[in-house]
Formats: structure tokens, C-alpha cells, sequence
């Protein structure tokens, strides 16, 4: 197996392990140099050339993936849970754009939704509240930084796949199986990324193999739509994790901006192995894999777990 296990997020349902673990290997790596550890950094650039590389992608997005379903197509409409949650997640966050966009424009259209949108009565009601929400937040800059077609497309899958795992109790077994299929004695540390954080969180409350553990623009403590839907209850930090770094970008508006220590304890008797949530910057894409994990402090961090 490998010592590093990645995670992905949403919206990656058109994609395979395949396609995303060059790119993904390829940051780790980065930010394994930028943060001054070139040696370290061409050791795993090489060891990614063996048979059994260093670091392994777990795949679970084309368990969201619908047969026949083409590329950027609306999902079908779901089950009323699946439409509640959706709509809560939708205004979660607007929320969060209303309170702490950094566009002053971007702030003004989420406040205006947020005064506009009530809360809705009925399936049909929520999914017509989902639609107007998703409307707001494709002309949000966090959710649309390459135009309104692809992020409106962006924000519709992204709100499926969030309330699928949720609401699907065998796709969100499958998705955790995916995670702990890749994680044995050999495995050091597990880097998990937006919805891939909840998954990893859950599959590694199954797991016996010690671990570090890296979050980043997490949504893991997003009250009333997330938090409160994790197993176990109330949300402990994993016993095989031996440590927990997390960081977040400030305007990363899918990740929840509170330090993780105050919601994450550890079990009665298990050391408190979660650090302080690392704020980062990562410019004009702050939900961005590759930036978060090219950053020096999350590449000390994969030198630090490994022991390189």
C-alpha cells in the first residue's frame, strides 16, 4: 500500500483515481519542496515511480455518477430528505458568503439572497428555494470563478453529492470502503479535501491503523447540515489518529472558518492530538486542492508525518 492516502472532494464524479492521482502526487510533492525539503521531494517524486507508489488516491466520485448521465447535466431530482438537505446546505452557504465574502459585491448579492430566500415548506418548495440559491451562488466569486455556466453546473453537482452521502446509507458505505481499502501498516498519514474530509473522517472511526490526519477546506463543522449529521455522535476525534492538522483558506466559502478544537474533543482518555486550525491564502482559488496543498505548512506538515 502507500504511506500517503488522498481524498478528494466534490465534483469529481467525471473523473478516476487515474486522472486526479498525478496531479494530486504532483502537489503533495510541491509542497513538500516548498516548504525546503527538496531531497525529501525528489524521494517521493521517485518512489512514485515504483510499482507501489507512496501516494495513493482513494477514489469514490463515480459513486455519485448516474448511468448515462452526460457531463454537467442537472441531477435528477431526489428524495425529500435529499432535497431538505440540499436546500439547507444551499443556504448555509450563502450564509457564509453574506458574512465573509471579500468581494464587497459578492457579500451585497449574498445578503440580498439571504434576505429573499425563506425557508420552504414541502419537496417542491425546497427544491424551488435550491434552484433561486443556486442562482445566487453561480455570481458568487468563490463558486464561479470561470464563468456562470460552469459554476451554476459546479454548484448543483456539488449540492447532490453532499446530500446524497448523506441520505444514501450504501453510497456512503462504498465511499468509506474506497478509503479504508487503501490504508494499511505501510500507510503514515491520510490527506483528505472539502467532502473527502467527511469521508475520511467517518471510514478512519473504523479503522485501526494509526494515522496522521491533514483537513483542508473542510466542511466538517458546518452546524445543522454537516456537524450534526457525522457518525459517530457527538463527533470525537478518530482513535487512530495521531495527529490532525487543519487549514483553511480565508475565502473559502465551502469550508467552515472555525477552529476545529472546540467541536472535535477527543475520546474520554485518548490524547487531544488536533492542532489549531492553519490559515492560509490561497489568491484567486480558495477552494483549491493543488493551492491548499502546495502551501510550505502543509508540505512541513507531510515531512513531519513521514518522517523524511
Amino acid at each position: 500500500m502507500s504511506k500517503i492516502v488522498l481524498v478528494h472532494g466534490i465534483a469529481q464524479s467525471r473523473k478516476s483515481a487515474d486522472t486526479l492521482q498525478p496531479r494530486w502526487a504532483n502537489a503533495v510533492i510541491g509542497g513538500v519542496r516548498n516548504a525546503g525539503h527538496g531531497q525529501q521531494a525528489d524521494q517521493l517524486r521517485e518512489e512514485q515511480l515504483c510499482p507501489q507508489p507512496s501516494i495513493r488516491v482513494a477514489f469514490y466520485g463515480d459513486l455519485f455518477r448516474s448511468p448515462g448521465a452526460q457531463g454537467g447535466a442537472t441531477p435528477e431530482p431526489g428524495s425529500t430528505a435529499t432535497d431538505d438537505l440540499e436546500e439547507r446546505l444551499a443556504q448555509a452557504w450563502l450564509t457564509e458568503a453574506a458574512r465573509r465574502a471579500s468581494d464587497p459585491k459578492d457579500m451585497r448579492l449574498a445578503q440580498l439572497a439571504c434576505a429573499q430566500l425563506q425557508p420552504s415548506a414541502g419537496q417542491q418548495g425546497a427544491r424551488s428555494l435550491t434552484r433561486s440559491a443556486v442562482g445566487y451562488l453561480a455570481n458568487i466569486r468563490g463558486f464561479a470563478p470561470v464563468g456562470f455556466a460552469f459554476a451554476k453546473a459546479f454548484v448543483e453537482n456539488s449540492l447532490r453529492e453532499v446530500s446524497s452521502y448523506f441520505t444514501e446509507p450504501s453510497l456512503r458505505e462504498a465511499a468509506q470502503e474506497r478509503v479504508l481499502n487503501e490504508i494499511d501498516d505501510s500507510t503514515r498519514l491520510v490527506i483528505a479535501h472539502s467532502l473527502g474530509t467527511v469521508v475520511a473522517f467517518e471510514a478512519l472511526h473504523r479503522s485501526e491503523h494509526p494515522v496522521a490526519l491533514v483537513t483542508i477546506g473542510s466542511p466538517l463543522a458546518l452546524k445543522n447540515v454537516i456537524y450534526d449529521r457525522l457518525v459517530p455522535q457527538p463527533p470525537t476525534i478518530p482513535t487512530c489518529v495521531t495527529a490532525w492538522a487543519d487549514f483553511v483558506d480565508k475565502n473559502d466559502l465551502v469550508a467552515v472558518h472555525n477552529d476545529l478544537r472546540g467541536d472535535f474533543p477527543p475520546k474520554p482518555g485518548n490524547p487531544d492530538v488536533l492542532a489549531s486550525t492553519v490559515w492560509v491564502d490561497n489568491a484567486a482559488q480558495p477552494h483549491d486542492h493543488q493551492a491548499y496543498l502546495t502551501d510550505p505548512r502543509v508540505g512541513q506538515v507531510v515531512v513531519a508525518a513521514l518522517q523524511l
